[in-house]
């Protein structure tokens, strides 16, 4: 036997019984903020499973602490995909009363007391579906204490079906042991008290289960494609909309992509205008960029996660010259290598301006990064990984000289410390503009 896991709040615990019996497998997606692991909770983090590389994966032994901590490193910022199910505006779907509402089902979880004083909500908090918390098996009427499971995933899991005779295509069932076929029967829980016209909020109930948010926005993926002869559609403009609108709240960055002649061209939207991979163009409005759509020459809208815009619609190599600027200097824009000699300089700048180097690349201890201003003001040098999260500020926003400048990254992050081997990118932001390169740090 193990004791419970350290923080808990239910006062009944039994802890872990080493014969823990069948449990579905969870997901390594959306790991991140759900507490501890294990349908019971019965390991701290990832770490606590290199055991399993030995006994269920038949290494001879476990993984070295660099190895598991890199693993680590690596597994938790994986993200669930959009819900489907979500509107794209990231509201829920409503239907008149008599038929099943996520709205409604989301009213219900977040207002409605149902097991005593508690609402859905108090233990399935947001934005994950839980609070990280192990319930006694005396209130879940089960063989073992549980953990509050968190609820991103549950649209991935319907098809299963428990009938006798039944050929199982797909799903996986509900609850620890998959022993539940759907969520509606899940909810007929007697510890649950639904009220009156139980079943119809049961059914509003699942409907918003189904709909949870997963942490990534349904604009993410969702795409429109201009071809000029749906130009002026009102439709497609509702939707451009509403893909600003996500943009401008920061669920998502919105880029576009097309074709100017016969050169590949990318913008992006930011500050309610659209930015091309020309760094000599002003920003454009949506009603410009749009009428460039033409038959042979479409223009296709796209979604895209927070913090990629960039790289996805101007600078895809991440080396701080535009995309377009390097096909008409002749160099690859795919290649962080290959880019123009000089730097591109800002509407009626004499001087180059922009990321200069960055040495030793790759790095173990330290890099030096140079840059030089065409204009003295205010400038930001920030490092992200590769999900594009923001790890580590040189400088914010810091008045600074025209000229050449160095700044040294001693490969920490904000919090002090190290930050695991693999790629980042650094990013320096002056005169409106940015730039960007890429740094690989080694053990």
């Amino acid at each position: 036997m193990a004791p419970p896991p350290p923080g808990m709040l239910d006062p009944n615990l039994s802890g872990f019984h080493p014969m823990k019996g069948p449990m579905v497998t969870q997901s390594l997606r959306g790991l991140t903020n759900t507490g501890v692991l294990h349908w019971r909770g019965d390991r701290a983090d990832l770490t606590a499973f290199n055991g399993a590389f030995v006994s269920l994966m038949g290494r001879a032994t476990q993984l070295p602490d660099s190895e598991m901590v890199a693993f680590s490193d690596f597994v938790m910022p994986l993200a669930y995909p959009p819900n489907p199910y979500q509107n794209l505006d990231r509201t829920f779907p409503d239907a008149p009363v008599g038929q099943p509402s996520a709205e409604r089902g989301r009213q219900f979880f977040m207002n409605t007391a149902v097991d005593g004083p508690l609402r859905c909500v108090d233990c399935h908090a947001l934005p994950t579906g839980t609070n990280g918390q192990v319930i006694d098996k005396a209130a879940l009427l089960a063989p073992q204490d549980m953990k509050v499971p968190q609820l991103r995933n549950l649209y991935k899991k319907t098809g299963f079906k428990d009938t006798i005779g039944v050929v199982n295509k797909r799903g996986f069932g509900y609850t620890h042991d998959g022993s539940v076929d759907n969520l509606f029967d899940f909810l007929q829980f007697p510890g649950f008290n639904f009220g009156t016209n139980p079943d119809a909020k049961r059914r509003d109930l699942e409907r918003f289960l189904l709909s949870f948010d997963t942490g990534m926005a349904p604009a993410v993926g969702y795409q429109l494609t201009f071809n000029g002869a749906n130009n002026a559609d009102p439709t497609l403009s509702a939707r451009m909309d509403t893909l600003e609108s996500q943009a401008a709240l920061g669920t998502c960055d919105l880029i576009a992509k097309g074709r100017v002649g016969t050169t590949p061209r990318g913008w992006l939207f930011q500050n309610g205008a659209w930015r091309s991979d020309l760094s000599s163009e002003a920003p454009i409005s949506r009603a410009q960029m749009i009428a460039l759509a033409a038959s042979g020459h479409e223009l296709t809208v796209t979604g895209v996660p927070s913090g990629s815009g960039t790289r996805c619609a101007l600078d895809r190599d991440r080396d701080g010259f535009m995309d377009a600027d390097e096909l008409a200097a002749g160099t690859d824009p795919a290649d962080p290598s290959s880019h123009p000699v000089t730097a591109v300089t800002p509407t009626g700048g004499a001087a180059p301006l922009g990321l200069r180097a960055i040495y030793p690349n790759p790095f173990r201890a330290a890099a030096t990064v140079d840059f030089t201003l065409a204009h003295g003001g205010p400038a930001s040098l920030t490092v992200f990984d590769m999900q594009g999260r923001r790890v580590r500020g040189l400088l914010r926003g810091v008045p600074l000289a025209a000229g050449p400048h160095t700044i040294e990254w001693d490969g920490r992050g904000d919090e002090g410390r190290t930050v695991a081997a693999g790629a980042y990118f650094v990013r320096l932001e002056a005169a409106g503009q940015d730039w960007r390169q890429r740094i690989v740090r080694v053990r």
